[in-house]
């Protein structure tokens, strides 16, 4: 795994269960941790200047991504919807009324998309002050989210005046996988719940096998309510590993 340096710090964050869903099989994922948890969420969301999740974990469940219940008054972070396939669009033609989540709130939104085919029947509705579309095409899909990051950061510094350093993802468990597995992730706090579910839908991997995967450098833990929260600092990837993924 490799990490570019001009690349924001990333950080992901999750909760699961014990048995390590992070939703049910029926998709529901609210809540699976407790208030206190919820709250510190909230805290390490203001500390980031974006928060990223996935296109179907927006379109599930609509989420904001902003800082609430914390008695927060700073300035709001960004909104990134990772979106390869294009779903986000078609969402949008056959529900407008979803421009109103995409336009809401005090900050922008940055869609990262590799469809480049003709979206004038739907940008023409688009706020381009709220919503950003960020093209770019790569067979790879490795490839492709370390080129829309990058894509992402130059954008990001001309709209907002300032660099992108800290970004956030939350979800869903594929697009935490796959910022895993391409080595663009330098932290992880996981929080983990006092249920079990089963199921095998929805859980956060890199590998199948045991002698292919990382040992992760635990920082600290820490009780919240009913949860344990989990603090991980992801160090460079060796030259071994390195290697194998050439």
């Amino acid at each position: 795994m490799y990490r570019c340096d001009s690349l924001p710090e990333v950080t992901l964050k999750w909760a699961q269960t014990l048995d390590g869903q992070l939703a049910d099989d029926n998709n529901q994922s609210q809540w699976i941790s407790g208030l206190e948890e919820r709250r510190y969420t909230h805290q390490l969301r203001s500390n980031h200047q974006a928060i990223l999740v996935g296109a179907q974990t927006f379109l599930k469940d609509q989420c904001q991504l902003t800082v609430r219940d914390i008695g927060y008054d700073g300035p709001q972070p960004a909104r990134i919807i990772i979106d390869p396939r294009g779903r986000i669009a078609q969402a949008l033609r056959q529900h407008p009324h979803l421009i109103i989540d995409l336009h809401s709130g005090p900050r922008r939104t940055y869609l990262l998309t590799d469809i480049l085919e003709d979206t004038e029947d739907i940008e023409n509705m688009f706020d381009p002050e709220k919503l950003i579309r960020i093209n770019y095409r790569f067979n790879d899909f490795n490839q492709w989210l370390k080129g829309s990051l990058r894509q992402l950061s130059r954008t990001f510094e001309i709209t907002e005046h300032r660099r992108l350093l800290h970004l956030m993802v939350e979800g869903g468990p594929a697009t935490l996988s796959e910022f895993l597995k391409a080595g663009l992730a330098h932290r992880l706090e996981i929080a983990i719940s006092p249920l079990i579910l089963g199921g095998q839908r929805h859980r956060v991997y890199t590998d199948f096998l045991l002698h292919n995967v990382d040992r992760f450098e635990i920082e600290s833990k820490e009780q919240l309510g009913v949860d344990i929260l989990l603090r991980y600092r992801i160090p460079p990837a060796t030259p071994t590993k390195q290697a194998a993924t050439i």
